[in-house]
């Protein structure tokens, strides 16, 4: 399920009652990468540390998203809004549209955070990549006849 929402004049982001249903705490923690930025309830991202740095075993997912940006804590207002700083929005969103997209996975959910076009990207990088396997699996059921 993705959903569209659109930054305000002052750049916060509402989240909504969907997310907000689905991150239950006040606090969150906000990861900011490179073309995106995700959303964690607050102690979930703090467990979520805990837990690595207690394993070897790290998921490429798990690796990727806690090794790779820069996290800040907020609270949202009683509108359900924060604030999103402006250099994070020069950075990655030049649209004022994004699309918040929320995940779980392996028990820990989060909230994703894209511009129209990181999204499409996104989208159309997953189609290829389903293209290329199919392709594969096709030639590879071929030889074996």
């Amino acid at each position: 399920m993705k959903i569209m929402h659109e930054f305000d004049e002052r750049g916060r982001l509402r989240l909504g009652k969907v997310v907000n249903g689905f991150l239950l705490e006040d606090e969150k923690t906000v990861l900011f990468l490179d073309d995106h930025f995700t959303i964690f309830n607050k102690s979930d991202y703090e467990s979520q540390l805990k837990k690595l740095s207690k394993s070897m075993d790290l998921d490429l997912y798990s690796l990727t998203i806690f090794s790779s940006g820069e996290s800040k804590e907020y609270k949202t207002d009683p509108q359900g809004r924060f604030l999103v700083p402006q250099e994070i929005r020069k950075k990655a969103f030049n649209e004022k549209e994004v699309y918040i997209i929320p995940v779980e996975f392996d028990g820990l959910r989060s909230v994703e955070v894209y511009s129209k076009k990181t999204y499409q990207n996104l989208v159309d990088k997953i189609s290829h990549q389903k293209e290329m396997i199919k392709g594969k699996e096709n030639e590879e059921g071929r030889r074996k006849d």
